[in-house]
């Protein structure tokens, strides 16, 4: 975990945003046009940013991850997120379904 921190620091991210940068990077989100550099991209360094501030409210809402209404605004305003970054259609129902189980796998 303190290596996560560290790492996270150093891209000027938090450990949820580090975590969802992470997910974006595994799926290879959106990619670069020099496919030499694999280990940092800050496309998906500034989605997983937006994503992060925009799913921040709504984890607040008390037992959140049993409210399927709140829930479900996550994922619209995520999904809106991935759209305006022109992640492939095909593949905004995985990363949003990844992201939500990281968010409540991470919940205080």
């Amino acid at each position: 975990m303190k290596d996560e921190a560290g790492a996270a620091d150093e891209l000027g991210l938090s450990q949820t945003g580090f975590a969802i940068y992470g997910l974006l990077q595994q799926d290879r989100v959106l990619t670069t046009a020099d496919s030499s550099s694999p280990t940092y991209n800050e496309a998906n360094k500034e989605l997983a940013t937006l994503i992060e501030e925009a799913i921040e409210p709504h984890t607040g809402v008390v037992d959140w991850e049993n409210k399927e209404d709140v829930q479900r605004e996550m994922r619209r305003v995520m999904k809106r997120q991935l759209r305006a970054a022109q992640v492939p259609g095909d593949r905004i129902d995985q990363i949003v379904g990844s992201v939500l189980d990281l968010a409540k796998a991470r919940k205080e």
